[in-house]
């Protein structure tokens, strides 16, 4: 009988290891996923509109219980099935396309919210799935496993959770699938891992990509940074720190094409001079470096090809001097991060004005260090980091010569222009200088922070205060015309009262009987023909004054003041023949003005301003200036306060005004991660594109 030409790969000892991993792993998570199921029908029923749409819940929740068990069962028999077919080189054959058009109605609902849950979460393995698919075609007598076949990849799971769940309506299957979404597709990223270590662990191919994959130099989207996955939940670590290896691996790809491409740049190493060595190429540098500490006004440009070329003129200027390659990577990496600075639109002028002064330090140091890209806590990273950050929050962009704190970085900045050339010591003493200096800044801008948004917290409640007394007064008197005795004392004394309760309690009991109190005084000051009404008057005249009394207390009045502005007042209401007027017209409140501003806004501005959190940074434009300021508070949707970096108040905003400033270009929010590392992906994925 005839062999197979892989026998020696069938039935590999890592496979039934591989699926009691998953099952264990895959049975928890579905485990948890029905209960979250469950509850989530049992909520959906218990808020349901009708007693249909109740029991429709209610059947779904209990045909699930049903199946809860079988399901689980069958779901981890068909994992243990995959992995021995795969074992054998066998491809699963029950997840190929439907024809849609021969779908009933649920058939179809069930083959589209299976489908878009996989969209979904298509891209978050993508690593972890192409490296478990290479291990595991080592493991089968297949020429290569599509990533669809592992019995616990997200597509795979999810095609076979479609065929072992009961046959229920459309509505319900895409809550399901929502669920399983959640519970279980993004959840896979431990067992992905534990399937790779365990391979690893075994002794199998330590090295991922086989020799039937192994390429000489790897392609450009081999190697990912964080802004190649736009999805949150798996965005790389915003930390640049790729190894210069392979750093190199892309340069010599983009230098390969460099001859038929101009954008690249590629042009010192094609140079008809000698190679000139790294020691004069750092000397002629520092010449150049001594000259940049002097200028009082550097233009905004990246002039590191332009330094470089100087460094390389030779007597003949017809053949200047030669880098070698691997120099010039690192002088188009450190010329792509001053590209990337100089075109970040939320960086204001004066911090690329600073950052770009050290262009010559900064190639210098990675031409020398090969640590400054690979360590995120290298010294000069550090520093360019740090001064962004303070230079960021600077607000006079105008006139920055008048800021203290802008003198100090710029005299650092020069420092380090006039004292570096190999030590890096002068970048140590500096970034120390800078990093107490930030703490002294931060530290005093804290203590008046607190203050100022203790005050405005202050001034928002008495608003709100104000605002409760004067709706509650408009409550009462709405289309009265009242004694103008009467009238003043609801206007200069009760509303008094009102704030003041609502300060102490807000609107509780206390607040409720003043209300009370006022409403009976103006029944008072009312004319009244019927019996009934009559009577309700004359016990309220019997029973007014101990309660005008109490309100009264509460003010900086003595008791004789009291008893005199109460037997005042009471006696005006008694006035038949008094004169009376309608009541004046009280100024809007905030919220009456803040409902009559009826503007379009687009509910993902909204979400954005709701979601601001405190110690976010932003620029606001406002009367053609750009204020740079802090969210220092939002507990009030009316008053969102803005400091400055002092801790000075800015701006007072209310919500919905930063939503639709956000949506008109107004308002900017600013980043506030490592520029260093953020500029550094950009730059690599540039390079990449092109």
């Amino acid at each position: 009988m005839q062999s197979t030409p892989s026998a020696v790969k069938t039935h590999h000892p890592a496979w039934p290891s591989l699926s009691k991993i998953a099952c264990d792993d895959v049975e928890r998570l579905l485990e948890h996923f029905f209960s979250s199921t469950d509850n989530l029908l049992y909520d959906l029923s218990k808020r349901a509109s009708s007693n249909s749409e109740a029991a429709f819940y209610f059947d779904a929740m209990r045909e699930l219980r049903m199946v809860r068990e079988k399901a689980i069962e069958h779901f981890l028999h068909n994992i243990k099935e995959q992995a021995l077919q795969l074992s054998q080189g066998k491809l699963s054959t029950a997840q190929e396309q439907e024809n849609l058009d021969l779908l009933s109605s649920d058939e179809l609902d069930r083959a589209l919210a299976c489908e878009t849950v996989i969209n979904n979460v298509s891209n978050l393995y993508h690593d972890d799935l192409v490296l478990l698919s290479r291990r595991l075609t080592q493991l089968s007598p297949l020429e290569l496993l599509p990533v669809s076949q592992i019995p616990f990849s997200p597509e795979w799971l999810a095609h076979n959770f479609a065929s072992v769940i009961p046959k229920l309506n459309g509505k319900t299957v895409v809550i399901l699938f929502k669920q399983l979404e959640k519970h279980l597709l993004r959840q896979l990223s431990p067992l992905l891992s534990q399937c790779n270590d365990f391979l690893v662990s075994e002794g199998l191919f330590r090295d991922a990509p086989t020799a039937r994959h192994r390429n000489t130099l790897p392609k450009l989207t081999d190697i990912r940074t964080s802004l190649d996955d736009p999805a949150p939940a798996v965005i790389a670590p915003s930390q640049f720190a790729l190894p210069l290896h392979s750093l190199r691996q892309i340069l010599a790809n983009a230098r390969y094409q460099a001859a038929n491409d101009a954008t690249l740049s590629y042009r010192f190493s094609f140079n008809p001079g000698p190679v000139v060595p790294l020691p004069i190429l750092g000397a002629a540098l520092t010449k150049q470096q001594l000259n940049v500490a002097e200028q009082q006004q550097f233009p905004l440009k990246n002039q590191v090809g332009d330094y470089v070329s100087r460094a390389l003129e030779s007597d003949n200027s017809q053949e200047p001097n030669a880098l070698n390659p691997y120099h010039e990577d690192i002088i188009q990496l450190v010329g792509a991060f001053f590209d990337e600075l100089l075109e970040d639109e939320e960086l204001t002028t004066i911090t690329q004005s600073l950052i770009c002064r050290l262009q010559i330090p900064t190639l210098k140091v990675a031409l020398r260090n090969e640590s400054f890209f690979l360590e995120s806590d290298h010294i000069v990273r550090r520093f360019l980091n740090l001064l962004t950050e303070m230079a960021q929050t600077l607000d006079n962009l105008e006139h920055p010569d008048d800021d203290p704190l802008y003198i100090k970085m710029l005299n650092s900045v020069k420092r380090i222009n006039k004292l570096y050339e190999l030590n890096e010591d002068i970048f140590t003493s500096e970034l120390e200088a800078l990093e107490r200096l930030n703490d002294q800044e931060n530290k005093r801008a804290d203590i008046i922070e607190q203050r100022t948004r203790q005050a405005e917290e202050g001034r928002a409640r008495f608003e709100s205060a104000k605002n409760a007394a004067i709706e509650c007064m408009q409550h009462y008197t709405c289309n009265l015309r009242l004694n103008r005795h009467t009238q003043k004392f609801i206007s200069e004394y009760w509303q008094q009262v009102l704030v003041l309760t609502f300060l102490k309690e807000g609107q509780g009991p206390e607040w409720l009987t003043h209300g009370q109190t006022l409403n009976d005084l103006l029944w008072l000051d009312q004319q009244h023909t019927d019996e009934r009404s009559i009577a309700r008057a004359q016990n309220i005249l019997a029973t007014i004054k101990p309660r005008l009394l109490v309100g009264l207390s509460s003010l900086h009045m003595n008791e004789e003041q009291c008893h005199a502005l109460c037997d005042k007042v009471i006696q005006a209401t008694q006035e038949e023949t008094a004169e009376r007027t309608p009541v004046e017209n009280t100024p809007q409140t905030a919220i009456q003005r803040q409902q009559q501003s009826i503007t379009a806004l687009e509910q993902q501005y909204f979400d954005e301003a709701k979601n601001l959190e405190v110690g976010t940074w932003i620029q606001y434009k406002e009367d053609g200036n750009m204020l740079t300021c802090k969210l220092a508070s939002n507990a009030s949707a009316d008053a969102f306060l803005f400091v400055n970096r002092l801790g000075m108040k800015k701006l007072t905003k209310s919500r919905k005004n930063i939503a639709l400033d956000l949506q008109s270009g107004r308002v900017k929010i600013m980043h506030r991660g490592p520029l260093f590392d953020r500029l550094m992906n950009r730059a690599l994925s540039q390079l990449k594109r092109k």
